[in-house]
Parts: structure tokens; C-alpha cells; sequence
């Protein structure tokens, strides 16, 4: 269901987000169609780490945030946990995007060519996991621009079971089982 993060009572044990990081290099200058200023707008960590406040009135007492970045982001994301009231845990998911024929893709990067993205855990007091098999590392065909795998949901609900409220923030669809907050839905 759509929701209102400004304007709602629900609080969530399980908060999913992939912010619309602004690259150094994402303000359409380069990056070709790969810069995300071409497919979304983006924020600037200020912007991210300012919903914090929000974030905070929506989340229970304990709390797991999923939050996806990427290397060049990778400094910043500690802020936004940090912003939003969270302690970093680990990286609880690492996507490496293949091709069709499932070869890992070879991607952009400044000095290697990257093609992974990083979904890192971050909790707020203590949730227990209930399923001690869900994999790390997911091996996925690259989707759509900054489109992350369906398949990283389904492994959230697995680790944490299906009595927990969740929600996906910079949502572009929304999914069964989870409440979304987005300008693309």
C-alpha cells in the first residue's frame, strides 16, 4: 500500500530504501546514460540524511534497515545510517550483475569496472532472525536503471519471517506484503 511517510500512525520493523544518490559526476555532465539525473532526480546526502527526523517517528523500537549503495557512495551511506538513528551491522547483500548469460557484467568504474552493489544492514535495537540459510551474495541479471532484484525482498521477508511490517522507501512499485513511499508509484 501507498503511504504518506509524513503523514502516517504505522511504524515499521523492516525498512527498505534505495536513496537516488547525486553523483560527483551525476549532474548529466558525463556518465552518459548511465547518469541518474537522465532516469530520476537525485539527492544530495543532505537531502537524504534530513529525512532522518521523519524516519525515526515511522520506525519501531527494533528495528532493521536495508539500504542500498554503491562504491562511490559507500562513505556517505554511514551518514544516512547514522542520520536516521541506525547502527551498521554488516553488508547483508551483495548484488553481482550479469549478463543474460549469467558472466558477471562488466560495468563503469573510475578504476575497475564494477558491477556490484552493496545492500548493508543497519538496526535499531534487535530483531531476531528467523532462517539462518538466506544467501549473501545474489548473482542477477543487471534490470532496468538502478532497478534492484525483486529476489533481495523475498530474502528480507525469509531472514525476518512474514509478522514483520515493512516498508519500501524510493519505491517504483509496489510489492505485496510491504507498504512503499516513492515519486515513481
Amino acid at each position: 500500500m501507498k503511504i504518506d511517510i509524513y503523514n502516517t500512525e504505522n511504524k515499521y520493523d523492516i525498512i527498505y530504501a534505495d536513496p537516488p544518490w547525486a553523483y560527483l559526476w551525476g549532474k548529466g555532465e558525463t556518465g552518459g546514460n548511465f547518469c541518474p539525473e537522465k532516469h530520476y532526480k537525485t539527492m544530495e546526502i543532505s537531502e537524504i540524511c534530513a529525512l532522518g527526523d521523519t524516519i525515526k517517528k515511522i520506525r519501531t523500537k527494533n528495528c532493521a534497515l536495508f539500504i542500498w549503495t554503491t562504491m562511490p557512495c559507500l562513505k556517505d551511506v554511514f551518514s544516512v545510517i547514522e542520520a536516521w538513528g541506525f547502527k551498521y551491522k554488516t553488508c547483508a547483500f551483495t548484488w553481482i550483475k550479469t549478463r543474460k548469460d549469467g558472466q558477471p557484467l562488466a560495468g563503469m568504474g573510475s578504476y575497475t569496472k564494477a558491477n556490484a552493489e552493496l545492500c548493508l544492514l543497519a538496526m535499531r535495537g534487535h530483531i531476531k532472525s528467523v532462517d539462518k540459510t538466506v544467501p549473501q551474495v545474489l548473482m542477477h541479471p543487471r534490470l532496468g536503471h538502478s532497478v534492484k532484484p525483486d529476489e533481495i525482498m523475498r530474502r528480507i521477508e525469509k531472514l525476518f519471517g512474514d509478522n514483520t511490517k515493512r516498508i519500501e522507501l524510493f519505491a517504483r512499485q509496489q510489492v505485496d506484503g510491504w507498504d512503499c513511499w516513492g515519486n515513481e508509484i
